[in-house]
């Protein structure tokens, strides 16, 4: 759709609003109630995106990955018990369609092809390396997080080559590593490293606090915004 600047700020600041409202109760309720809420808050994310779908210039590329996102949340947050390979999986498939998309937007012939290069030489030793360390326990969940993780990062570097054009996507990105690395220390200590509890990675994974949906929900509120600016 196309919308007028001032009606397109106005959709942003209401989407904003509802938003923030979700993160204060997710943050504040428990149990089902803020389960709930969590996931809402995604799909919302979603379906706000779908206001500014264009064909033209391939910004289906933000409403794909958002659909993932979506996906990995139904297996990550509404199934009990949870999913978590399936819902890691999912993510894999957001982060590789953003990469198709920063891939599309990429003017230079020489970033592209460093994209796409760096990206198959990294996945390779992450995966070597995450054998290697983590050992015999080694297992899908282990190699798809990283395989997810790798692209993730990846994606960062190279969203910030377009960052002028569009800072919503490339900080998005940034807030989604911060939760991820959350959720990965909560998941791998005790599983696959063991670390102090007196250490301060391990007081942040595994705080009262929900600093992981602290920076999710705004993530995929960014990456859904750079919809809007991308319709154009």
């Amino acid at each position: 759709m196309t919308f007028s600047n001032k009606v397109k700020n106005l959709l942003i600041a209401a989407f904003c609003a509802v938003e923030i409202t979700f993160l204060v109760l997710l943050l504040t309720l428990g149990g089902d109630a803020s389960r709930i809420i969590s996931f809402v808050s995604i799909a919302l994310a979603f379906a706000f995106s779908l206001l500014f779908v264009n064909f033209k210039n391939k910004n289906i590329f933000i409403q794909l990955g958002l659909m993932f996102t979506v996906c990995a949340d139904v297996c990550l947050v509404l199934c009990q018990p949870i999913k978590q390979s399936l819902g890691m999986v999912f993510f894999s498939f957001a982060q590789i369609v953003y990469f198709c998309k920063l891939l599309y937007e990429t003017p230079s012939k020489k970033v592209r092809l460093a994209n796409l290069i760096s990206r198959c030489i990294a996945i390779i030793l992450v995966q070597v390396l995450t054998i290697v360390v983590v050992g015999k326990t080694v297992d899908f969940l282990a190699l798809i997080s990283m395989f997810y993780y790798t692209n993730l990062i990846l994606n960062i570097v190279f969203a910030f080559f377009n960052v002028k054009q569009n800072p919503y996507f490339a900080i998005g990105m940034v807030l989604f590593a911060l939760c991820d690395t959350i959720i990965g220390l909560n998941v791998a200590i005790g599983t696959y490293i063991t670390i102090p509890e007196s250490s301060f990675l391990y007081q942040i994974a595994f705080s009262p606090f929900n600093w992981a949906w602290l920076f999710y929900l705004p993530s995929q509120v960014c990456i859904s915004i750079s919809a809007s600016k991308a319709a154009k």
